[in-house]
């Protein structure tokens, strides 16, 4: 059930934005999605030429370049000269487009911004985590972006590689990238993403949840939306009371360790109890 759910999501891509190309959100999903493929572009370029690439026609397409060489078939008649003219062309398209980062032109996408930032506080996830949420989620929204992935296990052909290549795009090293897709880690856990070690291009193709992307593209949520998704809260009605606790000589210290804690949001704080069951830990 749960893979035939998984191919479900990733055959349904979500494009809520197809009718509003010019808008400064498409502006930015567009590039964006674009900025991650040519932080890729050597590998492919590498690859281009080689057998196994299934379709190269696509790849030609999905990059832009198919003026320059449309598939595998052309480029074989002169490999050295199509790598330089690729890769000249490819770079002048991932230079212009921080270019326009910087000057304030890339275009911006302000409530998803805020949905990720809410998402990140929420859930506690790392930089390395909301940004490869961040890749996921343009990838459901951008056509050309989705393409690319689909084809991404011609460029990157072991989990090594793919964990490598992911880095690159990402920015980040590949231990923290390796640690961010673990299956143990918290993006597999509350099941934003179907872990597949061997196809790391599937489990960035889509959410295993589609809600996931209304959360973030839907409209503005707030922290108890977000984290309901996620996770069932405790109920707050206890059975015992402080008095209860009188025997724990800490029981104050702890209440101001914890009260501590969750008002200056301090991370890793963690206190033990121990003892036989019915003696008031979960209360």
């Amino acid at each position: 059930l749960r893979k035939h759910r998984q191919r479900r999501v990733i055959s349904e891509p979500i494009n809520h934005y197809e009718q509003i190309d010019t808008s400064a959100e498409q502006r930015y999903l567009n590039n964006k999605a674009r900025l991650y493929m040519l932080s890729f572009r050597e590998s492919v370029v590498r690859f281009f030429g080689e057998e196994n690439v299934r379709d190269s026609r696509k790849v030609a397409h999905y990059f832009g370049f198919s003026h320059i060489c449309s598939d595998c078939n052309v480029f074989d008649e002169n490999p050295t000269m199509y790598k330089e003219k690729i890769l000249c062309f490819l770079d002048k398209e991932f230079d212009t487009l921080q270019t326009l980062q910087k000057r304030g032109d890339f275009g911006h996408y302000k409530l998803f911004e805020k949905n990720l930032n809410m998402l990140q506080k929420s859930l506690g996830l790392n930089d390395v985590e909301i940004a490869i949420i961040e890749l996921v989620a343009l990838a459901g929204e951008t056509p050309m972006f989705k393409g690319f992935l689909r084809n991404f296990r011609d460029f990157a052909r072991t989990p090594k590689q793919a964990t490598i290549a992911l880095s690159k795009m990402l920015g980040f090293s590949t231990r923290e990238v390796s640690t961010a897709m673990r299956r143990n880690g918290i993006l597999v856990q509350t099941q934003i993403l179907c872990y597949d070690r061997d196809d790391l291009g599937r489990m960035l193709e889509g959410f295993y949840d589609e809600e996931i992307s209304e959360i973030l593209f839907g409209v503005e949520n707030d922290r108890t939306q977000i984290v309901g998704r996620f996770a069932v809260p405790c109920d707050e009605d206890t059975l015992l009371s402080p008095e209860d606790y009188s025997h724990i000589k800490e029981f104050s210290l702890i209440q101001e360790y914890l009260a501590f804690a969750k008002t200056n949001a301090k991370k890793g704080v963690n206190i033990l109890l121990y003892g036989v069951p019915g003696t008031g830990k979960t209360e």
